[in-house]
């Protein structure tokens, strides 16, 4: 994955940039203020701010373990 700043950074402008991708300069400014990264299917993933607790994380580390 790359970080949609290093993407970005090709274009002259954001305009061009959204010209380019098709997508909104306005969306684009907020997708890298919050760090996205794309991958190599050009999915867009914003890291989540929600922390994992109590019983979801207790069956996602047992589900981890089982897989090994």
């Amino acid at each position: 994955m790359r970080k949609l700043t290093e993407i970005l950074s090709r274009f002259k402008s954001m305009y061009a940039a959204q010209r380019a991708l098709g997508v909104r300069d306005t969306t684009l400014v907020r997708l890298e203020a919050k760090g996205a990264m794309v991958d190599d299917d050009g999915s867009i993933w914003i890291k989540s701010k929600t922390v994992l607790s109590g019983c979801i994380t207790k069956r996602l580390n047992e589900s981890l373990t089982q897989d090994k």
